[in-house]
């Protein structure tokens, strides 16, 4: 049976990951600061609106007033996302959520409850399933979800409930055959804690930076895949504009697979 694979919103990255991203897959994303996550995550999304998939970001980290921006620095535009996509904001006091799926923004206001953040995600969840038929038992248009970031919700409510957290909800997508991509800062958590995480995950990409010769240089490296089982060297990336670009290490080229 041929798998069904959708585009990451990176051709090389898509190619690294073994020709795309297979439905029902939970992708990690390790970043260290200064790597450029948000682009990454942005173009995830906006390829899924392409795609006409109901696309879902959960910010801890920013206001979804600063993603707004954001989205406007790197040529997307809002009102394109907001399509399909819808942004829940976990970090800017206001509203508390209501069960209304047409609102584009969902505002939270800061929830000091780890079961508060799993009963309104699963409340999104119920929205989506009310709001869109099912053909033949699959369902019309999937998901595709993001979290900005892991990091911020250990801090808040520690690793062992935002594991129980992830984990609850990764489930909840593959069982909707959703695909998702979620952030974790590198350097601020133990090695076990991380690796305790990338279990949860059928693909880990990694960000690094790197000084060399007194310039910053980012990196990208896979290190877990849903269909190969090693890991991809470290591949030298640049942003090109508003795009992600792979390139040759130490060449101005881009890379060729």
């Amino acid at each position: 049976m041929l798998m069904t694979t959708a585009s990451s919103g990176i051709k090389e990255l898509d190619k690294l990951l073994g020709g795309g991203v297979p439905q029902g897959t939970q992708i990690l994303l390790e970043v260290e600061t200064g790597t450029g996550p948000l682009l990454f995550i942005e173009k995830w999304l906006c390829e899924g609106v392409r795609q006409k998939k109901v696309c879902f970001l959960y910010s801890f980290d920013y206001s979804a007033e600063t993603i707004l921006q954001k989205f406007a620095e790197f040529g997307i535009i809002p009102k394109e996302f907001f399509k399909m996509g819808k942004i829940v904001d976990f970090w800017t006091k206001g509203e508390e959520y209501v069960r209304d799926f047409s609102k584009s923004i969902i505002t939270i206001g800061e929830p000091t409850n780890i079961n508060r953040v799993i009963d309104i995600i699963h409340g999104i969840w119920q929205e989506y399933r009310d709001n869109f038929e099912t053909e033949n038992g699959s369902r019309i248009n999937l998901v595709r979800s993001a979290t900005y970031s892991l990091s911020t919700i250990i801090m808040t409510f520690g690793f062992d409930k935002t594991y129980k957290l992830i984990k609850e909800l990764t489930q909840v997508a593959k069982n909707e055959n959703a695909i998702t991509m979620d952030m974790i800062g590198i350097g601020m958590h133990t090695s076990m804690e991380t690796k305790t995480f990338e279990f949860l995950y059928d693909a880990v990409v990694r960000l690094e930076i790197k000084e060399v010769n007194g310039e910053f240089k980012r990196y990208l490296r896979v290190v877990k895949s849903p269909i190969f089982d090693y890991e991809t060297k470290k591949i030298p990336y640049e942003f090109m504009k508003n795009d992600i670009v792979l390139l040759k290490p130490d060449k101005k080229e881009k890379y060729t697979f």
